[in-house]
């Protein structure tokens, strides 16, 4: 006998797989997790998503993830604006900064 889910959750493990590093296995494991903890994980995760979704846009003036028109970086008086370094993504200019403080 095989379980029968309900579509809302297949959504929900379609949606996951979509994710870098989730396979059809760890995106089923992620969702029964996020409805197990539904006050803790899934709440909290839906609540960030939303945020997101509706505050975080690009900067004007390096493309990278920001809730304002200007990035943190950018508008950082202490740094050259002469000096430009180009990363891939913005994973990656999080690891460099991180590595220079």
């Amino acid at each position: 006998m095989s379980i029968r889910l309900s579509p809302a959750i297949l959504d929900l493990i379609e949606a996951l797989k979509k994710l870098p590093g989730f396979g059809p296995r760890s995106a089923q494991r992620a969702a029964f997790h996020l409805l197990q903890n539904r006050d803790g994980s899934l709440d909290v995760l839906g609540e960030a998503l939303s945020r997101v979704r509706g505050g975080v846009t690009r900067c004007k003036l390096c493309n990278t993830f920001t809730e304002g028109d200007i990035c943190p970086v950018c508008l950082d008086e202490s740094r050259d604006p002469g000096l430009l370094c180009v990363v891939e993504s913005a994973a990656d200019q999080m690891a460099l900064d991180s590595s220079l403080a």
